[in-house]
């Protein structure tokens, strides 16, 4: 199970408290509650009926900090059909000192599964039992091929669509695959997912964000948004000011450098060829960390042109603006600043 799902788990996890002698679950009871123990300790009573023994005999289990109770809550989590089969407990458990844990009751790990955000298998079934139409089914096989071939595995592929809707591949049914269509049909949680999977290692390598936390990274993606670009189409004009950052995930651009005005031939050079994992305009990372007033918006330095069909996350200056505005990112920078 991959960091985010572990993430989801945590979300529903609710503090609660035990006293010192108060009986948490009894033997043969059904387990309502998964216990992760923060404090204190408790003692499970394990019956022992041998066939050999005259009587069935007791033995113990100290359970403490850092210990769980009721994960098999887990495995029957992951295993059942039906939800209407929930497990009994095969220990008595009584606190030996007040205890303060967290929970994950019954009914919210039953809404963890059905939801897909853990043991993405049982998603993989509600994916099936959407696809029952022919159309449908046609287009989560087109989607996922667009996952396989920009290099999405098929457990983050499974991550991403989680979200999805049914009504939204419903009214679009007929429109192209592409980024800017899966984004469409996509919950919040799929299109951050989607995001970080596209562009946390690329934004970790620049100069600029190298030494922000992934909290802050994972901030910046929330502002991404998918951009098309067809080839040939021209994206930013030397000398033009910087409206974007991009982020390319497939396709490829050029970039061309203007030659100065006595020379002779062509007025640009071809300088490099861009493509997946690569940024066009990050020197407005530069600039946002260094400007005062925002008024001095930054003109490319190169003409850059689609090759090849290109798609993208795009971070527009206004985004920028906002992120630094907020204290998200360049923290160093106070609001006075600007």
């Amino acid at each position: 199970m991959n960091s985010w799902a572990l993430g989801r788990i945590c979300n529903y996890l609710k503090p609660t408290v035990f006293e010192e002698n108060a009986k948490v679950v009894e033997v043969g009871e059904p387990l309502n509650a998964m216990l992760y123990i923060i404090a204190g300790s408790m003692q499970a009573d394990l019956l022992n009926t041998d066939a050999g023994e005259a009587a069935p005999s007791t033995s113990f289990e100290t359970l403490e900090k850092g210990m769980f109770v009721g994960e098999q809550l887990l495995y029957w989590a992951m295993k059942t059909k039906a939800f209407n089969d929930q497990p009994a407990s095969f220990k008595t458990i009584r606190c030996t000192k007040k205890v303060e844990a967290f929970a994950l009751t019954v009914d919210d790990l039953k809404t963890l599964a059905l939801s897909g955000d853990i043991f993405p298998m049982k998603f993989k079934v509600r994916l099936l039992k959407i696809a029952s139409q022919p159309k449908i089914s046609e287009k989560l096989e087109v989607i996922f091929l667009w996952m396989a071939i920009n290099g999405v595995s098929d457990e983050v592929a499974l991550d991403i669509m989680f979200g999805i809707s049914q009504n939204k591949l419903e009214e679009n049914i007929d429109a192209e695959v592409d980024v800017n269509y899966i984004f469409s049909v996509l919950d919040e949680d799929g299109k951050n997912i989607m995001r970080s999977h596209f562009c946390m290692e690329t934004l970790k390598k620049v100069k600029e964000l190298q030494y922000m936390d992934n909290q802050a990274l994972e901030t910046i993606c929330d502002y991404l948004k998918p951009q098309m670009f067809k080839e040939n189409e021209l994206v930013v004009e030397a000398g033009h000011p910087l409206n974007t950052m991009l982020i390319i995930i497939s396709g490829s651009m050029q970039a061309y450098l203007p030659r100065d005005a006595g020379d002779a031939g062509p007025s640009t050079s071809f300088e490099t060829l861009l493509e997946k994992g690569m940024l066009v305009g990050e020197q407005l990372l530069d600039w946002a960390a260094k400007t005062k007033t925002f008024d001095d918006q930054p003109a490319s330095s190169k003409t850059v042109r689609c090759y090849k069909n290109v798609e993208a996350f795009a971070l527009t200056v206004d985004d920028l603006k906002k992120l630094v505005l907020s204290g998200d990112i360049f923290p160093m920078k106070s609001k006075g600043e600007v």
